[in-house]
């Protein structure tokens, strides 16, 4: 089946459309997911993963402070596309 000029027309508006919604939403998602109690388990469990696979930290201590540094450290932001 080939797409006629409407097709395409139709279907780059429609594309066009999403991305304009998907970043004028993206602020939105990011509050979403970091009032959810799930991300900030799983930000810190693999803040502890990474921690553990990757740092020479003998102390539970120190690793757990470490894990909690790297996360206070990052952030969600939009894409600047």
């Amino acid at each position: 089946m080939t797409a006629t000029p409407e097709s395409t027309a139709a279907l780059q508006m429609r594309n066009r459309y999403i991305n304009l919604l998907a970043k004028s939403s993206a602020e939105d998602l990011i509050e979403y997911i970091s009032s959810d109690p799930r991300y900030a388990e799983f930000m810190s469990q693999m803040a502890m993963d990474f921690v553990d696979e990757n740092l020479s930290l003998i102390d539970e201590d120190a690793k757990f402070d470490m894990a909690m540094s790297l996360m206070d450290s990052m952030w969600l932001v939009p894409a600047k596309n």
